[in-house]
């Protein structure tokens, strides 16, 4: 046999026995490699002797010497020897000398034994220097099931207690268990928890900002602007009822903040808003939907600003009455949706009204503001006899402040007339409207004067240039004057004589020849111009016949602004305008030979279409028509689906073969169906501008496959740069094609399809001569290489055939368990059996293999560790948690424990699928 060394290399990976060499092999190693029992000579030839019934002591081990026994303590040799030990036997006491007298190494009272109740009067030290797993530590208080563990304190004569661990809980009971002893400390810290939090009797803990009339406390000095975070929802359409209080120093000589605002989520928006503030610069404050939670802002209000914040919800009530603020920040309007605006009113003391607002006058017989005229409403001294100016931006005169609307700016608006003993002072008089009232009235005269006659100018001002007169029973006329009158533009009557009037039964309108020309230059400003025989092969013309075409242009004012009409010898006329100096299409003239040989006249449409109105004719069902061309109102029976009524067009050859049109003018839908020898086809809408748009047409159009091939042969062009799906022709040249083109192969066809602009697309091809397909992917912009997929050109069926028998043909499945190959069960248990590691994983994770390691460095972005509930038993979990921040581990949306920053944690899953922590260390640190 081998050496064992050797015998273990045999079983590498590469040298897998069969059984046969495997037992073959054990045989001969048990045979040359155990050790056999001695012989029974050798055996007694070992064996002590017995001398009185005592073994000499020549056969007895040299410290057997060393133990002496006296009858008492007194009877110790004095001074003893080092090295013996000295056995008392009266009491079984044992003592060994010392330089200065007997220590004693024993004694019962001091012995810790396991079944009896003892007194420890010393100190005891259980040392632990293992790691944190439960295991390691010397002093275990262990529960026998279903007892347990506890520890008990018991003060003699006064008080028994005990602190038992149940269900990962620690309590704090009494003697007998049936009650909770008091529990006093220093202090209670809650892991998870800090200073900004209440622990709660359950357990938990909450927000100290959100206590019963607590405040959230700001910094200060919020330049950018305040942003107040809540936890209210504000996603929904209707919810609480909110009242937000808000305390502040504003660093200034003014008063301290004090703010409260009102609203109410109701319908998707705020209702019920309004607030009051003690500080005249917090106008409004504008609340928005932020995450889904309702959040305010409002800009700066001054120097080293701070607040303390509240917002409570509902009516009242503990639960409603906590603190839902969350944060307040220095911030920009951060842009929020659902945006509503609350204006804040300012609230103001006695001394301020005093020194800002008017004096309430009142005396035994009237009311008023330093008034005593028991009529009017009046500004005077105390004394009543001295008239005060009134110093506003706006007066408004009227019998209703509604009318307030109409004050100018720093101007006086009044219902009725202005009546002054002296004059109107000011640059202008001004009326708004044009003919709605008169900023100048004569009275009962029949005359208005304008100026005085010391006055040597009188100015008339408008926006343009026409000054307006309105004469009654005329209306209004146009004052002509130097801005739009021109003398030079028009001819004076005397200048007339020079002109022979034109009378059209003498005078006639005739040119010399024009010839070929283009007809946009017969246009001419300011002219009537007749232009005669203009030829064939002019530009910008009408359907001319030979050379007879004669075109008059007519200039109606300056610009290129008129109209040309057209003549041919065909005696068809044309016309088009002339707009800015562009040309109009020509457009031709319907004369009545033309029409009556192009339309029927109505009179002969009697006959094939059915008189009355569409109101006229109600139709309960669609299928209910006769011969002809029939117009009905629709509101029966087979209609489109889902429309109430509509107009309905039915042209039918006869009873059975027709045609209908259905318009629904509340959707403004078209839809059309065929009756087939008397049966109706379904009813069909017909899409339109309304459905889709120009842009979705081109869309359509570039990015539909092409139905003709697109050439892509050629050194130049190379199959990665398609980008385009469609059909696309290669040959020997088109670069990365799989190199499977030669001369002889000539042409082949490439199908491209685009899935995701230039990061995901397939393409197919086939070779010319074989028929086999080829295909390739592109993810993330890289290119697969060509796969080939075989056929029944690459094998036959017989093939196969061969390769479905192979198990009967070949190699049966019990000769290969006879040889003692590797099964399916037993690689599907080597792999279990793997050492899988998880670095930042975020997807829960499985327990099938049996060594599990989990890293968890600072780029995990998330707060806890996901595990799968089902677990499989006999299974190691290492997590090693590396990243800055504490990682909870959870099974099924609840965190079950925590792995801290720097620490390492054990788990192992029992045969009975629990999950046990066997403890957690720390330093865990990244080396390298």
């Amino acid at each position: 046999m081998e050496e064992n060394e050797k015998f273990d290399s045999d079983f590498s990976n590469d040298k897998i026995p069969i059984s046969e060499e495997f037992w073959n092999y054990m045989e001969n190693y048990w045979h040359n490699n155990r050790e056999f029992p001695e012989s029974t000579e050798a055996s007694l030839s070992k064996k002590a002797d017995l001398v009185d019934g005592k073994v000499p002591a020549s056969q007895l081990p040299s410290y057997v010497d060393d133990v002496l026994e006296f009858d008492s303590f007194d009877n110790l040799p004095n001074p003893g020897e080092k090295g013996k030990i000295y056995l008392v036997t009266n009491d079984n006491s044992q003592f060994r000398w010392s330089d200065s007298g007997y220590i004693q190494l024993n004694s019962d009272e001091f012995l810790m034994t396991t079944n009896t109740v003892q007194h420890a009067n010393a100190q005891k030290f259980f040392d632990t220097f293992a790691g944190g797993s439960w295991n390691n530590n010397s002093l275990v208080a262990y529960g026998v099931s279903p007892v347990n563990p506890a520890i008990t304190f018991y003060k003699e004569g006064e008080s028994i207690g005990q602190i038992q661990y149940d269900l990962f809980n620690f309590n704090f009971i009494n003697h007998d268990g049936s009650g909770y002893d008091t529990v006093r400390t220093g202090g209670y810290y809650k892991y998870g928890s800090n200073n900004d939090y209440f622990l709660t009797g359950g357990g938990g803990h909450i927000s100290k900002h959100t206590k019963e009339d607590s405040y959230f406390h700001s910094s200060r000095n919020f330049t950018e602007g305040t942003l107040i975070k809540t936890t209210v929802d504000y996603s929904v359409e209707y919810g609480h009822q909110f009242l937000l209080e808000m305390k502040g120093n504003m660093y200034t000589e003014n008063l301290p903040l004090e703010m409260k605002m009102q609203g109410y989520i109701y319908y998707g928006k705020i209702i019920c808003t309004r607030g009051y503030s003690t500080y005249s610069d917090l106008k409004k404050i504008t609340a928005m939907n932020l995450d889904g939670k309702l959040c305010f802002w409002f800009p700066r209000l001054g120097y080293w600003q701070g607040f303390s914040v509240k917002l409570t919800i509902g009516y009242g009530g503990l639960e409603n009455g906590i603190n839902r603020v969350t944060a307040v920040e220095d911030s920009v309007d951060p842009q929020g949706s659902k945006r509503v605006e609350i204006y804040i009113d300012t609230l103001s003391t006695q001394e301020w009204s005093n020194e800002n607002l008017w004096k309430k006058y009142n005396s035994s017989t009237f009311k008023g503001i330093n008034d005593n005229d028991t009529r009017n409403f009046s500004f005077l001294q105390n004394d009543g006899n001295i008239a005060k100016k009134i110093n506003t931006g706006g007066v408004l005169v009227s019998d209703a402040y509604s009318d307030e609307t109409y004050i100018p700016s720093n101007g006086i608006y009044s219902k009725g007339d202005i009546v002054t003993k002296s004059n109107i002072h000011g640059k202008a008089l001004y009326s708004p409207v044009l003919n709605g009232g008169q900023v100048f009235h004569a009275g009962n005269s029949d005359s208005l004067y304008i100026g005085n006659p010391t006055v040597k100018n009188v100015y008339f001002e408008s926006a343009n240039s026409n000054l307006l007169h309105y004469r009654n029973g005329y209306g209004i006329g146009h004052i002509w004057d130097s801005h739009n009158f021109n003398p030079d533009n028009y001819v004076q009557q005397s200048q007339l004589s020079n002109y022979t009037p034109l009378d059209h039964k003498y005078q006639f309108l005739q040119s010399d020849d024009t010839g070929i020309i283009d007809a946009n230059s017969l246009f001419e400003d300011y002219k009537f111009k007749f232009s005669q025989r203009i030829e064939s092969g002019s530009e910008n013309m009408f359907p001319v016949i030979d050379n007879a075409n004669s075109i008059i242009s007519i200039a109606s004012h300056p610009g290129g602004y008129g109209v040309q009409l057209g003549f041919n010898d065909n005696e068809e006329s044309y016309i088009r305008s002339v707009t800015a100096g562009s040309f109009g299409k020509w457009k031709q003239f319907a004369y009545r030979d033309w029409v009556a040989n192009n339309y029927a006249p109505i009179s002969s449409l009697n006959s094939y279409l059915m008189k009355g109105y569409l109101s006229e004719k109600s139709l309960s069902n669609a299928n209910l028509i006769i011969e002809g061309t029939q117009t009905n109102y629709l509101w029966g029976d087979n209609k489109p689906s889902g429309s109430i009524d509509g107009s309905l067009l039915s042209l039918s050859y006869s009873s059975v073969w027709s045609t209908q049109l259905y318009g629904d003018w509340r959707t403004n839908d078209f839809y059309v169906r065929n009756q087939d020898n008397g049966i109706w086809g379904s009813w069909n809408k017909l899409w339109s501008d309304k459905h889709f748009t120009q842009s979705d047409i081109d869309n359509w159009n570039n990015n539909r496959f092409n139905k003709i091939p697109i050439n892509y042969t050629g050194t130049a062009k190379d199959a990665n740069n398609i980008i385009n799906s469609g059909f696309y022709t290669i040959a020997e040249g088109t670069k990365n094609t799989g190199e499977y083109t030669s001369s002889q192969d000539g042409q082949r066809m490439l199908l491209h399809f685009e899935t995701e602009d230039v990061y995901s697309a397939s393409q197919i091809q086939t070779e010319r001569y074989t028929g086999n397909t080829i295909s390739r992917t592109r993810t993330d912009g890289v290119w697969s290489n060509w796969i080939k997929h075989w056929g029944n050109n690459d094998f036959s069926q017989n093939d196969i055939n061969n390769w479905n028998n192979i198990a009967n043909t070949a190699t049966t499945q019990s000769w290969v368990e006879s040889q003692d190959y590797a099964n399916h069960a037993f690689v599907e248990e080597s792999l279990n059996q793997l050492t899988v590691e998880h670095i930042n994983p975020d997807y829960p994770i499985s327990t099938i293999s049996k060594v599990n390691t989990i890293i968890i460095t600072e780029e995990f972005g998330r707060e806890f560790l996901e595990l799968e509930r089902e677990f499989i038993p006999e299974r190691q979990i290492t997590v090693t948690n590396l990243s800055p921040q504490d990682i909870g581990v959870m099974i099924e949306d609840k965190i079950i424990d925590r792995v801290l920053s720097g620490e390492t944690t054990e788990y192992y899953i029992t045969s009975e699928k629990r999950l046990v922590k066997k403890g957690s260390y720390r330093n865990a640190s990244l080396l390298i």
